[in-house]
């Protein structure tokens, strides 16, 4: 009935408040440790501190509930997967730990991970994130399961087709790369839908298309990723 729906959306809402209280409390202790502690290094502080970990706090970022949306959607060794918009190289990262760590050099492994950007910079910071997860400095050389591509997230279609195994998850961050002195290079109204088009008619069934945005940096480009997610989840329907 309505009635018990709206006391199951009252419960998890009073939950919800709950625990927000609880971080907020929480936060206040540290704060008053703090101002009564001179030395901010001390371990007692860091350990009180633990909170902004997503993994010991209930107020979970984003970027964590993301990634591990990530987990339930892809089958490692059986599904490849595209990072249109590596930057530093930390969703890539994530994507090979998903994909290959547990199992590399056990069989060979049908999953491909493609990680693509603009900047040079950025695909040298990727290799790097990548390397360090699969603990093999050889593997974005002599190997076809991982590659980091230097180009435009425009077009993913020439990608796509060179996939061994079925594609089961796109992801584009936004915006520029974090740290850069150029913020004025950024991604794109323009490519980032025609991005997104591409990746929406190739994903498998049970895929997922994932998109950070950030409307302060580029409202327009945010607005019309939104709009496109609206269409699609209509002709979906």
């Amino acid at each position: 009935s309505n009635y018990e729906d709206n006391n199951a959306v009252d419960g998890l809402l009073g939950d919800a408040l709950k625990r927000a209280s609880n971080v907020l409390d929480t936060e206040k202790n540290i704060d008053s440790t703090s101002n009564n502690n001179n030395s901010s290094n001390d371990d007692n502080t860091i350990t009180k501190m633990a909170p902004s970990s997503y993994r010991n706090n209930p107020c979970i970022s984003l970027t964590a509930l993301t990634h591990q949306q990530w987990e339930y959607v892809l089958r490692p060794g059986m599904d490849s997967a595209i990072d249109a918009t590596c930057g530093n190289g930390h969703d890539s990262k994530k994507l090979a730990e998903i994909l290959f760590s547990d199992n590399w050099g056990k069989f060979k492994s049908s999953s491909s991970l493609i990680c693509i950007d603009i900047q040079a910079g950025a695909c040298d910071a990727t290799k790097e994130a990548v390397r360090k997860v699969l603990d093999n400095n050889d593997i974005l050389e002599n190997n076809n399961n991982v590659q980091v591509l230097q180009a435009s997230h425009a077009s993913l279609l020439p990608q796509i087709a060179s996939l061994s195994s079925p594609l089961a998850l796109v992801c584009w961050n936004l915006g520029y790369l974090p740290r850069s002195d150029d913020k004025l290079l950024r991604t794109e109204v323009r490519s980032t839908i025609s991005s997104i088009v591409d990746a929406a008619i190739s994903i498998r069934i049970g895929g997922m298309l994932s998109v950070m945005t950030y409307p302060k940096t580029n409202a327009d480009e945010d607005s019309a990723v939104r709009l496109l997610f609206v269409e699609l989840s209509l002709l979906s329907s």
